[in-house]
């Protein structure tokens, strides 16, 4: 039996007073466990397109424009942190149930996936960081 393959959804949705958008693709698999990607600094949610589709044989895939990029809304210009960003996150996997879900970040995205998985690995079945690795103090060495 052929198994055709439903259409990307994009999405809208209120989190923290802000409009984020996201896009969806459903697994060719029934059953199978959810993907969280974010995107870098100069990214956007469509930046995903041809991995989040490669990844449906194993994956519902979820790809967050994070705030101020692509089409989610803008946010103050203080409120560009890290921190703000995994707030956004948590608000996103509680709104959409999520649970033991993957979790994959590039470069600013990476940022949020390591704060994210400090606050909250539990949550996490796996936590991927690309381009990106935590700062190392040297002081005093």
């Amino acid at each position: 039996m052929l198994h055709t393959q439903a259409p990307v959804a994009d999405e809208l949705i209120e989190l923290r007073g802000l409009r984020f958008h996201y896009r969806d693709w459903p697994s060719k698999r029934a059953g199978a466990p959810d993907l969280v990607l974010l995107h870098g600094f100069t990214g956007h949610a469509r930046s995903w397109d041809s991995f989040a589709e490669a990844m449906t044989d194993g994956y519902r895939v979820l790809a967050l424009d994070q705030r101020g990029h692509g089409e989610t809304g803008w946010a103050p210009a203080d409120r560009y942190g890290v921190g703000d960003m995994a707030d956004d996150l948590t608000a996103f996997v509680k709104a959409l149930g999520l649970r033991s879900f993957s979790l994959l970040g590039l470069s600013m995205g990476g940022m949020v996936t390591m704060e994210y998985a400090g606050r909250r690995p539990a949550e996490l079945a796996r936590a991927v960081i690309v381009d990106i690795g935590p700062e190392i103090v040297t002081a005093g060495a």
